[in-house]
């Protein structure tokens, strides 16, 4: 299961975020960068509006597929996800919290520059707390 999760609103950069974390060594990122595992308790819906059908088709709703996401994962690197439609979905945040109670949430909104500059400076921090804590599990294993 994952560590993270990134969400955002779309073209705010989810996906640029999932590659460039994906090239750091201390991190994996899923191969499916959306797999929305957590919007519904089972299979999608079997109805939806005219773009909806791709989305289903790409949604990943067994917990088996789910985790085998995360396989190719060495032991001390930490794990992540992109999935923008948590961030507006309740019931994701909760199935997220209850599943994986530490898990952390990196948000990308898609605001002013004002905003949008704050937030990315939230991020960053972020990422550097996420990494500093695989430096810190890398450290601990060693010893």
């Amino acid at each position: 299961m994952p560590d993270f999760f990134i969400a955002g609103v779309p073209k705010a950069g989810t996906t640029a975020l999932h590659v460039a974390l994906g090239r750091h060594p201390a991190l994996y990122m899923s191969a499916v960068k959306e797999p929305k595992f957590f919007l519904t308790e089972g299979s999608p819906p079997a109805r939806g509006g005219p773009g909806d059908a791709k989305t289903y088709r790409e949604h990943i709703w067994r917990r088996a597929d789910y985790e085998a996401l995360f396989d190719p994962a060495s032991a001390d690197q930490l794990r992540g996800e992109s999935t923008p439609f948590y961030l507006h979905s309740r019931d994701a945040q909760r199935r997220i919290r209850a599943q994986i109670p530490n898990a952390r949430l990196i948000v990308l909104p898609g605001v002013g520059h004002m905003v949008q500059n704050a937030a990315t400076d939230l991020v960053i921090r972020e990422i550097e707390a996420i990494i500093g804590q695989t430096e810190h599990r890398t450290a601990a294993t060693a010893n």
